[in-house]
């Protein structure tokens, strides 16, 4: 009687692999695509709900058409800062992500693991988050991706919940191309429902077949409910085998494994597998291994697949034995000190303000709101200038530009590999705002055409001379 009234320790697991996520985000600040994403949403909340389909953000492409998939997203960003201020980037990136690891830890009791096993998956999951913290789509796909795996652990043993999942792909094609993977995975489970994997110990522990086929159906069809219908999985899959943006994006490039985290994140669950599967004679779940292999694999071409095999990891390990029998418990006099003392651990410290730009020339962007002109300024600071309702020559939405001429042209000059000059002409550019060691610094503060109008430690203002009469 009195262990049913102890907390269970896996409480301590889910809630510091929250923190985790929480301590990251307050200590770090706005960065990359998430101005541009906020720009969108603000943008279509001041136009009436009004889906964006020509390009407003910049002067080289001018109402040019634009296929935004993530539109979704950046209205939800856009409402959540709208009303609630700035911590509401906060909610939008630490908060779903708590909401992931949280999913996780109730989808692993869901297959069956004790609350002491799920807890710790819930802190390998929040230190697999723990690099990715950011506003942007992903966040959600990670919550999405963790909830369908959680409902098809639910479905076998209650078939009602496969009617949820079209409901989740429905949101999911609303908000990040990442849906593709959701679509993938119960094309899978369709398959397997279908014909049954027996080999050794190898097995599938299938849905019924006539309902995981018909729930796949209605996913594919609930995924074509968005502004841009069928048309979206045609872009989706165009867009992840676009060489150009991996070539651009670190985040589509392999894994640096000089990060340590990143590295034991890889290296350490794939242990464990292999431990469990040479120690014990368990069946092995065949679809979640599989697909744990193939993320595993995708992730080593590129890192942004990194937190999808963590989470499916995870699901797998929810299964592992004896270690799914794991249900320590504490009474509350002592858990709850304790868990005040992970808060407060992982809380305490410096922190910077939700919503403070980090790694933005703050200063001589406000320079530059004060002196209206055409700017041309690097690929990173283009989505803050976006923000800063400032047209830009480029900013991070590399799918709009690619394939424009627009992008090839600004590594152009951004390198020095041609003459800037006559392209800042072309485009009536009033100023450049570059690092000021860059090449391109470099070359201007030689150019009599131009002048240093404003400059910090990170950034310079160049403007152009006006030339006599």
């Amino acid at each position: 009687m009195a262990r049913s009234r102890g907390i269970p320790l896996g409480f301590l697991g889910a809630l510091a692999g929250a923190l985790l996520l929480w301590r990251v985000d307050t200590m770090t600040g706005l960065s990359g695509d998430v101005f541009w994403q906020w720009a969108a949403g603000r943008f279509m909340i001041q136009h009436h709900l009004r889906l964006i389909i020509r390009d407003p953000f910049s002067y080289t492409l001018p109402g040019h058409p634009w296929f935004d998939p993530e539109w979704g997203y950046q209205l939800i960003l856009a409402g959540v800062v709208g009303g609630l201020g700035p911590a509401g980037f906060w909610l939008m990136a630490a908060g779903v992500d708590t909401l992931t690891v949280w999913t996780v830890v109730a989808g692993a009791r869901t297959a069956g693991a004790g609350y002491t096993w799920a807890g710790l998956l819930g802190v390998v999951t929040g230190l697999g988050l723990f690099l990715f913290v950011r506003d942007r789509p992903q966040e959600l796909s990670y919550l999405f991706f963790a909830g369908l795996l959680a409902l098809l652990a639910l479905a076998r043993r209650e078939r009602r919940a496969l009617w949820a999942l079209p409901v989740l792909l429905g949101v999911w094609a609303n908000i990040h191309e990442s849906f593709l993977l959701g679509l993938l995975v119960l094309a899978l489970e369709t398959l397997w429902a279908v014909v049954p994997v027996r080999v050794g110990r190898l097995v599938t522990a299938p849905l019924p077949a006539r309902a995981t086929a018909a729930a796949f159906g209605a996913s594919v069809l609930a995924s074509w409910v968005n502004p841009h219908g069928p048309d979206l999985l045609r872009y989706a899959l165009v867009d992840s085998a676009d060489a150009r943006i991996g070539n651009l994006i670190a985040e589509w490039q392999s894994p640096d494994f000089h990060i340590v985290l990143l590295l034991a994140l890889v290296v350490g669950p794939l242990l464990v597998l292999v431990f469990w599967l040479a120690a014990r004679e368990e069946p092995i779940d065949w679809p979640l291994s599989v697909l744990a292999a193939a993320l595993l694999s995708a992730t080593l071409h590129g890192v942004r697949f990194f937190p999808y095999w963590i989470i499916a990891w995870s699901m797998l390990a929810a299964r592992f034995a004896p270690w799914n029998r794991m249900d320590g418990r504490a009474p509350w006099w002592l858990a709850a000190p304790l868990a005040a003392l992970v808060a407060v651990g992982m809380l305490s410290g410096r922190t910077v303000p939700p919503g403070t730009p980090a790694g933005q020339p703050v200063r001589a962007v406000d320079y530059l709101v004060r002196h209206p002109g055409r700017v041309f300024s690097t690929y990173r600071w283009g989505d803050y200038l976006v923000a800063r309702r400032i047209p830009v020559f480029i900013d991070g939405r590399t799918n709009f530009y690619a394939g424009t001429g627009v992008l090839a042209v600004f590594l152009r000059v951004s390198e020095v590999e041609t003459d800037p000059d006559p392209v800042l002409d072309r485009y009536r550019v009033q100023y450049v705002l570059w690092p000021p060691h860059a090449p391109l610094s470099v070359f201007l503060s030689r150019d009599p055409r131009w002048t240093v109008a404003y400059r910090t430690s990170t950034a310079v203002v160049f403007r152009r001379v006006k030339r006599s009469s």
